[in-house]
């Protein structure tokens, strides 16, 4: 038996165009993990469109950090620069002093990376500059700060070669969904770019498509390639998250009269103060400018009336004295009606994160067992410190 010829095997079958060739799981930051197949029909768009919307050719090169469970990781910093004949420095773990020195020794062009990571990567530089020839860096799992893309601008570039930073908004389910133009100037402050993958419509919870401005923000929806097909063995969320063709993303934002999306956060992550809808991100960039903040996430805290109010996750930079609420709330209206103003406070050595990176704002309140507050509150009895532990772990 052991000596027995091998019956012949069968030739390879080329996979259909409709044939999943990715699957992936989504991120659970909303809700439970599910299961996300991909046809190579949609692997193709997604990737091509993003190598001719970054521009990306032969000569270029991607230092990778993201993991490569992440939909960016596969699509954009592996997919488009193989399909664009370029190259890729894939890193089996980040480490920010690690990661310039591989974008040196490799001349890596571009890089593709979560806000938190472009804010270690950032510290490192200043701390220790490195020869580079860097002309993109791309945004993902979170909105990127206007205040952070300006730094890494001004530092990254250089005479005679500007380093290009792109937002971008795309998701484990359709990779990608908008982005910019080649030679984005940052000139549209909290903009994900212009629809570049599936089509897209700000709809109203009817599912008839809104008028376009800042007043009109509702469900943004996405139809057509790359947009996945259905959750693998999940018909109810399939069913939940399919209207009339269109697929709910679960955020929400408007587009302008020039095409250019804005998401103003999850529809799960908006703090419902009273009746009054807040987005935590808007909160994020109005506060991000303060001189003893390196990092915050804005969530929703529990409230006796209002059933709801702002509170916000602080990381103070090292040396730095911490910024009381008074303090916050002053820097906070230069730019902020009162009723986005913090109410809640909890320091901690590092933002909730989840295994991809994305800042973790749903149940946080919950997550880290906060009471529920009131007007009366002392300030004092608003300020609360955290101990961030891994991703899944329950915060302390």
């Amino acid at each position: 038996a052991l000596n027995a010829p091998r019956a012949p095997k069968e030739p390879p079958t080329p996979c259909r165009p409709e044939d999943p060739v990715l699957i992936l799981l989504t991120s659970g930051t909303t809700g439970k993990k599910k299961i996300v197949p991909h046809a190579l029909k949609d692997c193709i768009a997604g990737a091509t469109t993003l190598a001719v919307g970054q521009d990306l050719g032969p000569t270029d090169a991607c230092c990778n950090a993201m993991p490569l469970f992440h939909v960016g990781g596969i699509m954009r910093c592996v997919l488009s620069p193989v399909l664009s004949g370029g190259s890729v420095v894939p890193m089996a773990y980040f480490d920010a002093d690690w990661f310039l020195a591989n974008v040196t020794a490799h001349q890596c062009s571009w890089y593709y990376a979560s806000p938190t990571i472009h804010q270690s990567i950032l510290d490192a530089f200043h701390r220790k500059p490195v020869p580079h020839r860097l002309r993109l860096i791309a945004n993902a799992a979170a909105p990127l700060p206007p205040t952070l893309a300006v730094k890494m601008r001004e530092t990254y570039s250089a005479p005679g070669r500007r380093c290009v930073l792109m937002p971008s908004y795309g998701m484990t389910e359709c990779m990608p969904i908008s982005s910019p133009p080649v030679g984005y100037n940052l000139d549209r402050p909290g903009t994900s770019g212009q629809i570049v993958g599936p089509m897209c419509q700000i709809q109203n919870g009817n599912g008839e498509e809104m008028p376009r401005g800042e007043d009109h923000v509702g469900d943004i929806r996405v139809k057509g390639h790359p947009v996945m097909h259905a959750y693998e063995n999940n018909p109810e969320e399939t069913a939940k998250n399919f209207h009339n063709g269109w697929f709910k993303t679960g955020d929400m934002g408007y587009m302008d009269d020039d095409g250019y999306l804005y998401v103003t956060g999850r529809s799960k992550e908006v703090i419902n103060r009273g009746g009054e809808i807040i987005s935590p991100t808007e909160i994020e960039e109005a506060l991000l400018s303060h001189p003893s903040i390196k990092n915050l996430v804005a969530f929703s805290a529990p409230h006796d009336i209002l059933q709801e109010t702002v509170g916000v996750c602080i990381v103070t930079p090292p040396g730095a004295q911490r910024v009381g609420l008074a303090g916050l709330q002053e820097h906070a209206a230069q730019s902020l009606h009162p009723s986005k103003w913090p109410f809640v406070v909890v320091y901690a050595s590092d933002v909730p994160k989840t295994s991809t990176g994305k800042a973790m704002r749903v149940r946080l309140d919950k997550r880290m067992d906060l009471p529920s507050l009131s007007d009366d509150t002392p300030e004092l009895e608003r300020l609360f410190e955290a101990e961030m532990v891994a991703p899944g772990a329950p915060v302390q």
